[in-house]
């Protein structure tokens, strides 16, 4: 039958070393690699950056409302539009005589509409 593991009696001894002065050393390689590496930071003149960030916005925008325009071509709006009450009309205008009495009816007696 097994033990229930005892955590009081459990060794709580490190198992990994480190050499003396390991993290120090690490740091002066890295450093040095770092400044061996160093290059001078170019600056872009402010006027030439606002003139490409502009000249983005811009293109962006001509390529937006050309989507626009083509959309619209290639997908024309056909009939009536979406929310009208035409749309209603008509739907009721192609119920049989006896569904649109229905209707009307339960229009009539709704509570909520009067």
């Amino acid at each position: 039958m097994e033990q229930p593991f005892d955590l009081e009696n459990f060794n709580r001894r490190m198992p990994y070393t480190v050499p003396d002065n390991f993290f120090k050393d690490m740091e002066d390689t890295i450093i040095s690699s770092v400044e061996s590496q160093k290059s001078p930071i170019k600056v872009m003149p402010i006027k030439s950056n606002r003139r490409k960030i502009l000249f983005s916005v811009a293109a962006a925008v001509a390529a937006i409302a050309l989507l626009v325009v083509v959309l619209q071509t290639v997908f024309p709006k056909k009939g009536v539009a979406e929310g009208s009450f035409e749309r209603v009309e008509l739907a009721f205008n192609h119920l049989s005589a006896e569904d649109q009495a229905f209707l009307l009816d339960v229009y009539e007696d709704d509570a909520f509409i009067y």
